[in-house]
């Protein structure tokens, strides 16, 4: 796989490098840990003007940086927020319960994850979002894919495995 240079990261991927998603396998874990050390290194991170995607970071992960994998990356993340070489604030437009940014057509999508697909939908390029054990985004990934919203999965077994 080609790391991307942008990323949108989904808030389980922090929380399955904690080692506090159950339906995560070891493998999983590893490959949400080895996936955040790169973004780390090697690429940008999109928040949302909103603060949306980083408070419900900061609900999940410790400011200490401890004892997970997912608190060191948040820890990373707040002492950089203010560095464009590590992370980027989309501009994006809150209405009721979504964003404008928001499709119709993805408009029964979790709510919750409205402000990822927000984010992603100001990206000329494509920017992925990045999921390890949420399976809403692979059962929908035709109609993603139709609005031009990249998923990449990094568990995509997981998913298999949680939907049978």
């Amino acid at each position: 796989m080609n790391h991307p240079e942008r990323v949108i990261i989904d808030t389980n991927v922090l929380i399955v490098a904690n080692e506090r998603s159950p339906q995560a396998t070891d493998e999983c874990v590893i490959a949400a840990v080895d996936f955040l050390e790169r973004v780390r290194n090697e690429s940008v991170l999109l928040l949302d003007s909103e603060n949306e995607i980083y408070d419900e970071y900061r609900r999940y992960c410790s400011h200490s940086g401890q004892p997970g994998m997912g608190d060191a990356f948040f820890l990373h993340l707040h002492r950089s927020q203010a560095n464009p070489e590590h992370v980027a604030i989309a501009e994006i437009t809150p209405v009721e319960h979504s964003y404008a940014e928001v499709p119709a057509t993805l408009s029964g999508f979790d709510k919750s994850d409205h402000k990822f697909i927000a984010v992603a939908k100001t990206c000329e390029d494509e920017t992925p979002i990045v999921n390890c054990v949420d399976s809403d985004w692979s059962e929908s990934a035709a109609l993603l894919a139709d609005e031009g919203v990249r998923v990449l999965e990094l568990c995509p077994t997981c998913l298999k495995a949680c939907r049978s």
